[in-house]
């Protein structure tokens, strides 16, 4: 069950979806990059409004099982009414999947959330999730799913540095499943 786009054609599409999100004007900005052995990632988030809404464009690059190329719109926001600094968003991305031999697109939704502890306001916890059920999945593509957590330390005033766990698979008609990628990662993340 293909959609008949090449995989070129498709990634000529999220390039130009990615290009479209990235000339809108950009309030604040966060550049995660992290590696393990085998796969790295690189994620940039920005705000486009001043009421919470951000964009995200992200690569994840693994050597062996392919890679992962998404941008997304997410609302974020204070998830504790400034009770407790607890960070939560919610959103879409748009997502491109090479999984070497097949591949396909989807429009996932899902969020994330992330906790300073308020004691310790160097530490912080945080995760996300997304999903492209098969009603949003195009192409070989029948299911995505992403989700991950990590454990940060603040270094400087806008830099961290984190140890996190990721788990990436999906699910291609006719291929059955394929993990592009699972296990730790060390990475830094800076705010400007």
């Amino acid at each position: 069950m293909t959609s008949g786009r090449t995989p070129r054609a498709t990634l000529a599409a999220a390039l130009a979806f990615a290009a479209s999100i990235l000339a809108l004007p950009a309030l604040a900005a966060d550049l995660d990059f992290d590696l393990s052995n085998s796969a790295a990632h690189l994620d940039y988030r920005f705000s486009i409004t001043d009421t919470g809404l951000d964009a995200d464009l992200g690569l994840l690059h693994h050597d062996d099982d392919g890679d992962v190329l998404h941008a997304g719109i997410i609302l974020v926001g204070d998830a504790a009414q400034g009770a407790e600094p607890f960070t939560a968003g919610l959103g879409a991305r748009a997502i491109v999947v090479d999984a070497n031999v097949i591949d396909g697109t989807g429009i996932a939704i899902g969020g994330f959330f992330r906790y300073v502890m308020p004691d310790f306001n160097r530490f912080a916890i945080g995760g996300y999730a997304y999903l492209a059920p098969s009603v949003t999945s195009f192409g070989d593509l029948d299911r995505y799913m992403e989700f991950g957590v990590r454990g940060e330390y603040r270094v400087l005033d806008k830099a961290s540095v984190y140890l996190g766990l990721r788990d990436v698979s999906a699910d291609f008609a006719g291929f059955g499943d394929a993990t592009v990628d699972d296990g730790l990662h060390v990475g830094i993340s800076l705010e400007f």
